[in-house]
């Protein structure tokens, strides 16, 4: 038996523009049964579509972004209730940074989209765009407690430098947590999608595409020293759209998902930049794709096709699949001990929900078949 539920999801464009795509979600019974008896808490939160989520320094909260909400949603999890929501000044972009040693968070806005299920219209329209900045959030009062007046469009931290590194068209900025100062800027050969930091290594990974418009195309992976800013090396990839990347910090792992006739997972070793796996997950056609990192049990977690997909970070072997029963999954982290997995659905109304399930292998499926095209393939 099989379940037909059509929804929709937001496409954001380069400029600002909202285009909404319908779907055909496809779920098997058997999917069903496995996604609800997994569910630890399903809490509705102040955005209807949850594109980030981020675990707090000392692991007592999670935090939710919502390019269309402007705030921060604040969850107990510990508990999973809501706290409530920090008011941006403008509309988050697509990460968060939490500097694990101060607790402070860090969220780049850039202009204020005002969509129809904002609650806290900040601006007037997307002219504004040029006002934006780096948003510093105490994660102890969930207040905002400061900005730096710079605009980047993915933002990382090294918590043992006190330094956040921001990439702004193609540029990589490092700037002096602290001051909000410009300490090193450097120019890219390509346009970042992604940036991520391991602060053990002090070197930054950056996913790039070298031609961006409506799509990316000769995708690839830049290492650059922390210090500097200077590239060590660069991976091509030889596939199109990319995901966020993520990193094992013990291990220094790197890993990305790609697109082009398929779904691949692919993981380079983050000292000599030498791949170490390509490993197909599933059809071309994944629409929203998001990638998290479970160190404490060596897994993956990527977004694809609306459900969600968990593979051996040592090999790229596929391990389960989870498939939510109506609306698709945008978003994916996991809590420090790897037993939960936080997922941001979207929302049918105006608020989307905050998942956490129990990451038991198995009740998860194996059939590959459940992994539907949502969207056109990528050349």
């Amino acid at each position: 038996m099989v379940m037909v539920a059509t929804v929709s999801y937001a496409l954001f464009s380069l400029s600002g523009s909202t285009v909404t795509r319908s779907t055909t979600h496809t779920v098997s019974s058997a999917s069903l049964a496995s996604f609800s008896g997994l569910v630890v808490a399903n809490v509705t939160v102040n955005s209807k579509y949850p594109q980030v989520i981020a675990v707090s320094g000392d692991a007592s909260k999670i935090y939710v972004s919502d390019l269309a909400a402007n705030n921060l949603t604040v969850l107990d999890a510990s508990a999973y209730f809501l706290i409530g929501a920090v008011s941006l000044p403008g509309s988050p972009e697509v990460g968060v940074a939490i500097d694990l040693k101060s607790n402070l968070i860090y969220v780049p806005v850039l202009g204020c989209l005002n969509f129809p299920n904002v609650s806290n219209g900040c601006q007037t329209g997307y002219a504004s765009a040029s006002k934006g900045g780096i948003v510093k959030i105490d994660a102890n009062k969930d207040s905002v407690v400061g900005e730096i007046p710079i605009a980047v469009d993915n933002i990382a931290i090294d918590s043992i430098t006190g330094i956040l590194y921001g990439t702004f068209g193609r540029n990589l900025l490092a700037i002096n947590e602290v001051s909000g100062a410009v300490i090193g800027n450097s120019s890219l050969a390509a346009s970042p999608v992604s940036i991520a930091m391991n602060s053990k290594t002090n070197m930054l990974y950056i996913a790039a595409c070298r031609i961006l418009s409506l799509g990316c195309e000769g995708g690839e992976i830049l290492a650059v020293n922390g210090s500097n800013l200077a590239q060590a090396y660069s991976v091509p990839l030889n596939f199109n759209g990319l995901s966020n990347l993520v990193i094992d910090q013990t291990s220094n792992n790197v890993y990305d998902v790609v697109e082009g006739q398929s779904l691949t997972l692919v993981s380079i070793d983050g000292s000599s930049g030498t791949v170490r796996f390509s490993s197909k997950i599933g059809p071309c056609g994944a629409g929203k794709i998001a990638l998290s990192m479970n160190s404490a049990q060596n897994r993956l977690y990527v977004v694809g096709y609306g459900d969600l997909v968990e593979v051996d970070a040592a090999s790229g072997s596929l391990i389960g699949i989870l498939a939510p029963p109506s609306s698709p999954i945008l978003s994916v982290a996991t809590d420090p001990t790897g037993l939960h997995v936080f997922l941001g659905i979207e929302g049918r109304g105006d608020g989307g929900s905050l998942v956490v399930v129990q990451n038991n292998v198995a009740q998860m499926s194996v059939d590959t078949s459940i992994l539907r095209p949502t969207a056109g393939c990528l050349p």
